[in-house]
């Protein structure tokens, strides 16, 4: 059985349909050109005023519902689903989202296009305040797998006396609901979901760059593997992790995620959907499950011991982090074309996405942190502000803004957030307050993320430097000069630090203890085609290291061992 209501509502000139994961209808009579979701103002009806059989049938999450948009002599359909969840209680606008993410304004999820994806001779005659019509419609036929993604948009704070005025000529905006389609064919992967990762970025959710394994003195080649990165973007690499099997797994910007052997011998790769700049973000590993984001805007689940994909889902418009995992929810920075940004939590299990804030508004490249003991999860954009939400409630605590873009991951440690900013600075900001504890100023932007040992912060920056800092005090305690910019994160072990710089080489380099080489000295430096930008892996057999496409040859993964094992 089929159910229809139409909602009527105006155009307006600020109408731009740029979002990238949701379309809005408001019984609002204003508009600001920030509101790049909205097609429509002056509704004259809400989801609250729908009836109450078209709200029951909308409420099968196997319903179909189809929202038909006229203008002109134009018309679109956009086509989602339904959600148990849906209240339809909103009595000021309607919003469909290409996430399952529900709230009382959510009139359909699951959406194949948003406001972004439109046909922009309609988005013209909405603009131009062409009259059109619009109707919903639901039913419910047979169960179906679904995918989704969701942001939220809100553009109609701080108006202008002139953009609180009407236009003169009104736009009316139909929408519909019907039917049921089946998309992408995801699996759910069986719980219960693990509390904490067998291993993610950066020596897990701190992101504070520890490994515990020993380097040797000196190391030669044991394997190389090209065709890994073949792409000319100039952000740090993807970093290879160490699974509980035994296997290395590793992505690429050739849009793969490879998985080793210690030996060298390739177990499976695994593919995203076609994207230009593939896999930057390092993956998390859970659940016997390998978790990465990737350049399509898309969050994946592949399969550990087969690299066969168990879930996607579509999130915004690019991912260039690293997934933070903790108590089954992937936590990720996700990037929107405006430009502009979200942070989501999604289901482990799933895919189904539990959490999002959008305030964030430039692009957000930095990886997420978490303290627990702070209660704490930040995350930096390129608009140079640092954003906070208290963990695990998720309420947002605080900005603190820098000069520049922050593009690295965040590190946290005894109460503090470290990172880099474009602006020339390493700073220590209060995970309570949000205030300036210190900054240390370097000579060329930072855009590495800082690892924390013993007391310690070690940081690279542009300026070609790997810096050792004094955590409590901001102050140098040695400084050592690699040749070539610095872009990915550093990793400290017990008696040493390792970074890779865009000279073309991974440098091994002593710290305060447990060497006989001066703390600040080079113990070796390994030398690869193409810039290094990952951050190294160290493990008991080897050290592992990707670089980026040269003009000689593609990117490759590389495994050095002790010399003359």
């Amino acid at each position: 059985m089929s159910f229809e209501e139409i909602v009527r509502a105006s155009g307006h000139e600020n109408v731009r349909a740029e979002h990238a994961s949701t379309f809005e209808v408001t019984t609002d009579d204003w508009l600001t050109p920030a509101g790049d979701c909205i097609l429509g103002i002056e509704a004259d009806r809400a989801p609250a005023d729908f009836d109450p059989a078209f709200v029951a049938a909308c409420r099968e999450r196997e319903a179909t519902i189809t929202a038909r948009f006229e203008a002109g002599d134009r018309a679109e359909t956009v086509e989602g689903s339904g959600h148990p969840d849906l209240s339809f209680e909103s009595d000021r606008s309607l919003v469909g989202r290409t996430s399952d993410y529900v709230d009382d304004r959510t009139v359909l999820v699951d959406a194949d296009r948003a406001a972004g994806d439109l046909d922009r001779a309609l988005v013209s005659a909405l603009s131009e305040g062409n009259r059109s019509n619009c109707d919903w419609s639901s039913s419910s036929p047979p169960p179906r797998n679904t995918t989704t993604k969701w942001s939220r948009c809100d553009g109609r704070a701080m108006r202008t006396r002139r953009e609180l005025l009407r236009t003169t000529g009104a736009a009316m905006v139909g929408l519909g609901l019907t039917g049921c389609l089946d998309r992408l064919d995801n699996e759910e992967i069986e719980g219960p979901a693990a509390e904490t990762a067998d291993v993610q970025f950066r020596d897990g959710v701190r992101r504070r760059g520890f490994q515990d394994a020993t380097v040797p003195e000196s190391v030669e080649m044991d394997w190389r593997v090209g065709g890994l990165n073949t792409g000319e973007h100039t952000a740090a690499k993807a970093s290879a992790v160490l699974a509980p099997i035994g296997d290395v797994v590793v992505p690429g910007d050739n849009g793969e995620v490879w998985a080793f052997s210690p030996g060298g011998e390739r177990r499976w790769r695994a593919s995203v959907e076609e994207t230009e700049r593939g896999i930057h973000g390092t993956p998390a590993i859970a659940n016997g499950a390998v978790y990465v984001g990737a350049y399509d805007g898309a969050l994946y689940a592949f399969d550990l011991e087969s690299g066969d994909r168990i879930w996607r889902r579509k999130l915004g418009g690019s991912i260039g982090s690293s997934p933070a995992y903790h108590d089954g929810t992937v936590y990720i920075a996700v990037e929107y074309p405006a430009p502009s940004g979200s942070v989501f939590g999604v289901d482990a299990l799933d895919g189904s996405v539990g959490w999002e804030d959008d305030r964030i508004t430039d692009h957000p490249h930095s990886t997420i942190a978490i303290d627990r003991d702070a209660g704490r999860l930040v995350v930096g954009a390129n608009d140079g502000a640092l954003y906070a939400w208290t963990y695990p409630e998720l309420e947002f605590a605080w900005t603190f803004e820098t000069g520049g873009a922050i593009k690295g991951p965040i590190a946290t440690a005894d109460g503090g957030a470290f990172f880099g900013s474009w602006d020339e600075r390493i700073y220590r900001v209060d995970l309570e307050s949000g205030e300036e504890e210190w900054a240390f100023a370097a000579s060329d932007m930072v855009m590495t993320g800082p690892a924390i040992r013993d007391g310690v912060v070690y940081a690279g920056s542009h300026d070609s430097n790997l810096y050792a800092i004094d955590a409590e005090r901001g102050e140098e305690r040695w400084r050592f000069d690699t040749d070539g910019s610095l872009i990915g994160c550093p990793v400290v072990t017990p008696a040493s630090v390792l970074v890779g710089s865009n000279a073309g080489s991974l440098h091994c380099v002593a710290r305060e203890m447990g060497t006989t080489t001066p703390a600040g000295e080079m113990v070796w430096r390994a030398s690869a085609a193409g810039s290094v930008s990952s951050t190294p892996l160290v493990t008991d057999d080897g050290i592992y290291f990707t670089d980026r496409a040269s003009d000689e040859r593609s990117g490759s993964v590389y495994k050095l061992r002790a010399a003359g094992s």
